[in-house]
């Protein structure tokens, strides 16, 4: 028996009592006296340190480097960019994996292949028999450098104090590189990793350098953790590992590299990098994953099966081998399995609590039959005895840094059951629960950004509060272009009101190519507005820009519901308009409305009306026809008086521009009594406020406004039953009596001058 290789941190896990394992023929460390259980907890939670020396570092010289790797790798090596990295696989002809690995670029004449410390030999074989023809070199140097896993939420920072508070690398990029000096000592990192965490690096430095770093980390309060912890915290991240889900499987079969998940970021049919090995095997395998992502299973001979994450039901633990059964039949082995840590929390993202109470879940990860799908009920056979497991999406899931957060099967109906159980306006919708990562996401963005919305897209207001929720600083640096359609633009050619050249930013790639050419070249774009918002107001005639965001015009306007339909600039005396509002013959607000009521497109773009009061549950109301070029620019809002017989009941305010006779929707807002008020008694008199996105419209000479009041809009709304409750949970309906009192209800809206 050989002797077993050791890295330069061997030392230093047996002063510190760790337990060292034959691994690859490396001496390694598997735990240490804390246990696996305490070191998995701890990378979630804070930082841990892994010693990953073992790893092997191959340097790739010479003029045809880049010809000689993509000929050899999966991915495209010609879209790596300096001080980038890349996840690859090393195939066979079979399509099957030699190996997989990490590419780096550190500097322009040479790369870095890392790969796994028990494939060495086996790839550096295989590697030096594809050479033949290339002009370039591999040279092995693993002895040269030493390499730590610096892992967990509190990596960067713990870094951040060894660099003197320069970012290790260019943030938020994963795979983003750096060369930095760690207080006088030269580093290399990575911000790569094998534990999901999304703030984690991998740090190269000289091998006389790894004692000092792996020490100076521990001051500062990371924590050392062995194979053990390594293996668990890459099984809940899905990470596969060569030897269990690459190479060969549980049968003896060779399993394909699509079969794997992360295949389809590390395989490139790009033409960039023409023929290389196992393409052919590859393409067939690609093939058919795209079918059987399309639910067609008709031909699934080059990828019979994939890996899938796997999560045990029953009381249990799984391990490698063990076979899958869906009835009768046998589906797949278990190909890593174990008792996985986890700790609980409360909230998402950066506002993510740690808990003190934690469990354990047996999890892992499976080679199944390609046509066994997420949900689906299997049975492990566990040393004889049959139980149930399911397939879930993930094991884990990773949203804003710096936490990742463990899935427990069946935890995302109670985030759904939060929604719905939380009706109500409050505080509550920017909390953790109710998803307030994604404002923290929004912060932390520091690269440039280039968005492009339309005024009648559904996403319109979420991307407004995107590019409100930057800071100034990187609004200074990104830019907002708005158009005046829906979400797509099919049918434009059709569309009632003037284009212009509304149009040119989407159709136009020249304002995409411009803008992401000024930031390679840190110059000024020169057909969009940094820091700025730049739109054309829906029937306008040209382009406008906005400093920061779309701010309500100079103007307010106030206009009344009076009786007699019209709009007043003043309010009549007070009056009372009673609709009846019949669940079962809901009002239509679609285009094609063959009942007689309203059309719309609503956020699907503008579309025309029928005329006014056209039905007895939709009150209209008209304003006198501007005398000039206006345009209304910002939010719209509404304050209507209402009553009702009913404990519950819906209002939905629609405001409208006029233009030769023919009304296009505006914008609309729906309310409901019980979202506004909480509870209501019947009869009593009661102000809602409406309140839209924003909105710049351009309106002609003879234009002019309508409101539509109802309390229904099918086809765009859920019809209320006009029954306090969850609505979709009361099985009768009741009629309501709903009245809105004029002389008092008015909307606002502004004006601004903008031909000037």
């Amino acid at each position: 028996m050989s002797e077993l290789k050791r890295t330069q941190l061997y030392d230093v896990h047996v002063a510190a009592g760790a337990t060292m394992v034959d691994f690859g023929g490396w001496e390694m460390p598997i735990q240490y006296p804390s246990g696996i259980i305490a070191e998995h907890l701890y990378t979630r939670q804070v930082c841990s340190l892994f010693d990953v020396s073992h790893m092997g570092r191959l340097l790739v010289e010479g003029p045809q480097r880049k010809e000689f790797l993509q000929h050899v790798l999966t991915s495209n090596v010609s879209a790596l960019d300096l001080n980038m990295a890349q996840y690859c696989i090393i195939p066979n002809e079979n399509g099957g994996a030699v190996d997989d690995a990490y590419l780096y670029l550190f500097q322009e004449d040479n790369y870095l292949l890392v790969v796994n410390a028990a494939n060495i030999d086996k790839d550096l074989e295989h590697l030096n028999r594809a050479l033949a023809g290339f002009d370039c070199t591999i040279t092995n140097i693993s002895a040269e450098w030493a390499s730590i896993a610096v892992q967990g939420p509190k990596s960067k920072e713990m870094l951040m104090t060894l660099t003197g508070g320069v970012s290790p690398t260019k943030e938020p990029t994963k795979n983003s590189l750096g060369t930095v000096s760690l207080e006088g000592h030269q580093a290399r990192i990575a911000k790569t990793g094998y534990t999901g965490e999304p703030l984690g690096y991998e740090v190269y430095v000289r091998s006389e350098d790894a004692v000092w770093l792996w020490n100076r980390l521990v001051d500062l309060g990371a924590r050392p953790a062995g194979l053990g912890a390594r293996d668990t915290l890459r099984m809940e991240a899905s990470f596969p590992l060569y030897g269990h889900e690459m190479g060969t499987a549980p049968d003896g079969s060779e399993i394909p590299i699509f079969a794997v998940p992360l295949a389809k970021f590390a395989v490139s049919f790009s033409a960039q990098k023409g023929e290389f090995i196992g393409r052919a095997a590859l393409e067939r395998q690609h093939r058919a994953f795209v079918r059987y992502m399309d639910r067609d299973f008709s031909d699934l001979s080059p990828l019979p099966r994939k890996i899938a994450p796997i999560a045990l039901l029953d009381r249990g633990v799984m391990r490698a081998g063990m076979e899958i059964y869906r009835g009768d039949k046998l589906v797949g082995w278990v190909t890593s399995g174990t008792m996985v840590p986890y700790f609980k929390t409360q909230g998402q993202g950066l506002s993510t609590v740690i808990l003190e109470a934690s469990g354990k879940r047996a999890i892992g990860l499976c080679y199944i039959d390609s046509d066994v799908l997420v949900d689906d009920t299997v049975e492990v056979d566990i040393r004889g005895k049959r139980l149930k497991a399911v397939i879930p999406a993930r094991h884990m899931s990773v949203g804003a840094p710096p936490f990742a957060r463990p899935l427990l099967y069946g935890e995302q109906e109670d985030y759904w059951t939060g929604i719905l159980t939380h009706p109500e306006d409050g505080d509550w919708w920017r909390t953790e629960a109710a998803g307030s990562y994604i404002y923290d996401a929004i912060a932390s963005i520091d690269v440039p950004v280039l968005l492009f919305e339309n005024f009648y897209d559904i996403f319109y207001e979420d991307s407004m509060n995107f590019w409100n929720g930057f800071s100034d600083e990187q609004k200074a640096q990104s830019a907002f272009v708005v158009s005046q359609f829906g979400h797509t633009y099919t049918g434009y050619a059709d569309w009632p009101l003037n284009i212009g050249d509304s149009l040119t930013p989407t159709y136009n790639a020249d304002y995409v190519v411009n803008f992401f050419d000024s930031v390679r070249e840190g110059t000024e774009p020169t057909k969009v507005e940094l820091g700025k918002v730049t739109y054309y107001p829906v029937d306008g005639e040209r382009w406008y820009s906005e400093d920061t965001t779309i701010t309500n015009g100079t103007t307010e306007n106030v206009l009344y519901l009076n009786g007699g339909s019209t709009l007043g600039t003043d309010g009549e005396a007070e009056g009372a308009l009673t609709y009846v509002y019949d669940p079962t013959n809901p009002a239509l607000f679609t285009a094609s409305d063959e009942n007689g009521g309203n059309g719309s497109n609503g956020y699907r773009g503008l579309g025309t009306d029928a005329e006014p009061n056209s039905r007895q549950d939709i009150l209209s109301f008209v304003s006198a026809p501007v005398g000039e070029k206006t345009f209304i620019k910002g939010i719209l809002t509404a304050d209507v008086a209402v009553s009702s017989d009913c404990e519950d009941t819906s209002f939905i305010v629609r405001i409208d521009v006029v233009k030769n006779g023919v009304a296009y929707n505006l914008r609309e807002d729906i309310t409901s009594l019980s979202y506004q008020l909480g509870d209501y008694t019947p009869g009593e008199k009661v102000t809602l406020h409406f309140e839209t996105g924003s909105v710049v419209c351009q309106l002609n000479p003879g234009d002019y406004i309508r409101v539509d009041i109802s309390s229904s809009a099918e086809g765009m709304y859920s019809l209320h039953t006009n029954v306090k409750g969850n609505q979709w949970e009361i099985a009768e309906p009741k009629i309501a009596n709903n009245t809105v009192y004029t002389g008092i209800s008015s909307i606002t809206y502004y004006t601004e001058d903008l031909a000037a």
